[in-house]
């Protein structure tokens, strides 16, 4: 509902919208096509006050009903504030995963490019390491560039890189 109440807060932010007409909207996508008037409303709630936790602080609140029973946001700024972070989700740094012949090193070049891997995770292995990359075990030989360097890995010790 997290994604929903996002939307609800969107909608708020293009001008005052009608809780009735909207709920009809979010009801014509099919992940919503099930969703119960009451489960919209308490969203329309945790929107306006922030939830049960936050209610008593007048800040949290995001959306203000009008007289007209229209709802729109309580204030200028939570719509700047919005349209500044919206749809922000930051991608991690990935590097290519170039495969060596054993025993070159950090010296081979060439090879081919097995995929990508997520920066963060290459800088956590040590040289000699061993990690699963696509049901391949792989040695760690080094980064250079913007290239995780591997060669053909074995062992029992082999770390399984996971993703956030």
């Amino acid at each position: 509902l997290d994604v929903l109440s996002q939307h609800v807060l969107g909608v708020a932010c293009g001008g005052p919208f009608d809780a009735g007409h909207l709920f009809v909207e979010v009801r014509s996508a099919a992940p919503y096509a099930a969703l119960e008037r009451e489960t919209f409303d308490r969203v329309i709630d945790f929107v306006a006050t922030g939830g049960y936790a936050l209610k008593n602080y007048e800040r949290y609140a995001r959306i203000r009903r009008t007289k007209e029973g229209l709802w729109r946001v309580s204030h200028p700024s939570v719509a700047q504030q919005y349209r500044l972070n919206v749809g922000t989700i930051v991608e991690m740094p990935e590097l290519n995963v170039r495969y060596v012949r054993q025993g070159r090193g950090m010296a081979g070049r060439g090879g081919p490019v097995l995929g990508k891997v997520e920066e963060y995770f290459a800088e956590t292995l040590r040289p000699g390491d061993n990690f699963l990359f696509a049901g391949k075990v792989l040695r760690f030989e080094g980064i250079r560039e913007n290239e995780c360097v591997v060669s053909n890995g074995a062992g029992a010790n082999i770390i399984v890189p996971s993703y956030a």
